[in-house]
């Protein structure tokens, strides 16, 4: 079996993110504000202190306590959005080195997916494509939004990662670009007060209240080149994190089973088979799980909830076409399963 040392993946607890780079940045953007950082990082057991000595690295879970502290700032509507325009391309070394001189959309947006722990260590990123969009769809890598009891707690939190997120990628890239792009977004929650702060800071076309969240652009828009990139500065960048030991990050547990799960939407393992593949006991998995606020069938039906939704939205699949691309045993299965979906 595997040990605890010698694990693959990334759990809540592993203290992975650098605390001067992220965190630094939000609270000098709430002491600008004029906001009390003490009280802001109550309960999150990081010290002001400890950031300005240079080496704090926290978890997933004191990262998500200060952002659920940040979402209940009722009257800073305008935080999340002000520092997503500031997460990218951050403070990262090489990984901010390789965002700057990515050829393309594309480029960037591949890479964003693939070092999402970087910049994104709550809600990860991934490309899928329609016939004609290439939609960024988000998850929970660590299962922080699913610890709350409050269902106003747990959406404030989670809205609050969307608008930073969201606002990270459209500034960026259009940036990069040099101009607008044309983003489309669909986000889960419903409408909020301060719509304005979207009209503002992402420019898009926005829909409230879908089945799920996503970020989406035209497929034309990948390939054509940004205005400045350097091709030997990104090949140098490459280079410096194949090197070192940054470049060896490993995938979040919820994520890499996610990822078992999708692989195949006819078959899908066993919760013995994923664990088998983890090479550690069903119970072992059963607690870890339980750890990241999940069962394995909450992650099950969400995967497949996921797929049933974009299938039917973004390529036009009616009920008897879904239950048999998700392997449903008839299409009143699969209604049923729309409807616990949807309570």
């Amino acid at each position: 079996m595997m040990t605890q040392h010698q694990r693959s993946w990334l759990e809540n607890e592993d203290r992975f993110i650098p605390a001067e780079k992220q965190v630094a940045q939000l609270i000098d953007l709430l002491n600008d504000r004029g906001i009390n950082i003490h009280y802001l990082l109550r309960k999150t057991a990081i010290f002001h202190e400890d950031i300005l000595a240079g080496s704090l690295a926290i978890n997933a879970r004191q990262f998500a306590r200060l952002c659920s502290n940040v979402s209940q700032l009722h009257r800073e509507r305008d935080i999340s959005f002000l520092f997503g325009q500031r997460m990218l391309p951050g403070i990262f070394e090489q990984y901010s080195h390789l965002l700057n001189h990515g050829a393309d959309l594309k480029t960037v947006l591949q890479h964003l997916c693939e070092e999402y722990t970087v910049y994104f260590p709550l809600l990860k990123p991934r490309i899928q494509l329609s016939e004609s969009h290439c939609h960024l769809l988000f998850e929970d890598p660590f299962g922080e939004s699913e610890r709350f009891s409050d269902v106003i707690l747990q959406q404030a939190y989670f809205r609050l990662l969307i608008e930073m997120q969201v606002t990270a990628i459209i500034s960026y890239c259009n940036w990069r670009a040099g101009r607008r792009l044309a983003w489309k977004v669909n986000v889960s929650y419903t409408e909020p007060d301060w719509l304005e702060q979207y009209e503002v800071f992402w420019q898009a076309k926005v829909n409230f209240a879908q089945p799920y969240c996503s970020l989406s652009i035209e497929l034309g828009q990948l390939d054509q080149p940004f205005p400045i990139s350097s091709a030997t500065i990104y090949q140098l960048a490459q280079k410096h994190l194949e090197k070192s030991k940054m470049a060896d990050r490993s995938e979040p547990l919820l994520s890499m089973i996610r990822a078992m799960l999708r692989r195949d939407f006819t078959q899908h393992p066993t919760l013995e088979q994923v664990a088998t593949t983890l090479q550690i006991s069903v119970a072992t998995l059963k607690r870890k799980l339980k750890a990241h606020h999940y069962s394995y069938r909450q992650l099950h039906d969400e995967v497949r909830q996921q797929q049933a939704f974009f299938l039917k939205t973004e390529w036009g699949y009616n009920d008897e076409a879904l239950a048999q691309k998700m392997n449903f045993f008839d299409v009143s299965n699969y209604r049923r399963a729309l409807r616990r979906w949807l309570k």
